[in-house]
């Protein structure tokens, strides 16, 4: 399979799941924090059966620090997002991924050595002006402010960009399993270094206490598919320049709208977007400078 269509597919995956996290948070999960410690519980036990298939393998000790840093940014970028997701509408906070793929850009220039040419640079432009006009809310008195969901998602994709750019540096040649269980065991340490918190260990232990058989479906629904877009998104970052991997997943603004319209539409119980004339008019003008900025990186 190429990595071309990999790369799409993955945000395909993480449209869905980002729908499940805004309806979770919205409505079923008081602290999202919880949401972020249950998703690095179940990296071990993902990365205990990876084990268990595949067979233990102890790399050197700078390979497993690296990957398992990565699986802990993999976890921490949850953090700021899920607060982004918590503010705006999914259809606002999710573009502003776009910046996650400069990120990557500048990261693997230093770290990889890919190189950044000219038309790399133009597309910055188009990416940049479409999360900016994305992220723009205006206030009472008729004066352009960012979003308080900015912020927060720039902090997710500078962690997020780390994902990639070390998992790749330190992956283990011809065996993609035993990279992807080491970068897993890092989401366990993940939940483990939040667990340490008083405040978060007493409000996780008691509010998964009071989840309902719906609450667990949706989570593990979230889970499943998290999980598989995360393998397919690393899987194509080892066949393609990371740097191209990052853009080409930058289509997800496309899902993310039209699933938000659907489900505004037909399903308002379960997600209600702003759908005026205007919000959904910026909303189209801004996915389309990204995605000139994404055809200019794909045909040059």
């Amino acid at each position: 399979m190429s990595w071309i269509l990999l790369s799409l597919i993955a945000p395909l995956l993480y449209s869905f799941t980002n729908y499940l996290e805004k309806f979770l948070i919205d409505k079923k999960i008081k602290n999202p924090l919880n949401l972020v410690i249950l998703g690095g519980i179940l990296s071990f036990f993902i990365s205990l059966l990876i084990f268990l298939i595949h067979g233990f393998v102890l790399l050197n000790i700078t390979q497993i620090l690296i990957l398992i840093i990565s699986g802990i940014l993999g976890l921490f970028y949850l953090i700021p997002y899920f607060k982004a997701l918590a503010l705006d509408d999914a259809s606002r906070v999710i573009p502003l991924f776009q910046f996650l793929s400069i990120f990557v850009l500048i990261l693997s220039y230093f770290l990889l050595h890919e190189q950044l040419s000219q038309f790399q640079l133009l597309s910055f432009i188009f990416i940049l002006t479409g999360g900016i006009l994305l992220s723009l809310e205006k206030s009472p008195e008729g004066i352009f402010r960012q979003r308080k969901s900015f912020w927060y998602m720039m902090l997710a994709c500078l962690l997020a960009s780390g994902i990639s750019i070390l998992f790749k540096y330190a992956h283990v040649p011809n065996d993609y399993w035993l990279s992807f269980a080491y970068q897993e065991l890092g989401g366990m340490f993940g939940a483990i270094i939040l667990l340490l918190v008083p405040r978060l260990r007493r409000s996780f232990f008691l509010e998964i206490r009071t989840f309902q058989k719906n609450v667990w479906l949706f989570l593990s629904l979230d889970e499943i598919l998290d999980r598989l877009a995360g393998f397919v998104y690393l899987y194509a970052s080892l066949l393609a320049p990371v740097a191209l991997v990052a853009v080409v997943t930058d289509v997800q603004p496309f899902f993310v709208l039209v699933e938000g319209i659907i489900l505004s539409v037909w399903f308002p119980h379960i997600i209600k977007e702003d759908l005026s004339r205007k919000t959904l008019g910026i909303k189209i003008i801004s996915i389309l400078l990204i995605f000139m900025g994404i055809y200019i990186l794909s045909t040059k």
